[in-house]
């Protein structure tokens, strides 16, 4: 368990970080900026689906190393 004052850094820390990660996107949002409903190229939801395979493909190839490697 941890002693009181390592949870208390470790909470804020967490807490301001969280916040200060995701209050931009707030905040643009705010602003008028749409988050990922678009295609910022202007294009349908088809042109990103390669983009998708081949992220997903290099996660797994990712993982795949790390199993090995252990």
């Amino acid at each position: 368990m941890l002693d009181e004052s390592l949870a208390k850094w470790h909470f804020w820390t967490t807490f301001l970080g969280f916040y200060t990660t995701f209050f931009v996107r707030h905040w643009l949002g705010d602003a008028g900026l749409q988050g990922e409903s678009q295609d910022p190229r202007g294009g349908d939801d088809m042109t990103t689906f390669p983009e998708s395979v081949r992220l997903t493909a290099r996660g797994r190839r990712r993982l795949r190393g790390i199993e090995r490697s252990r």
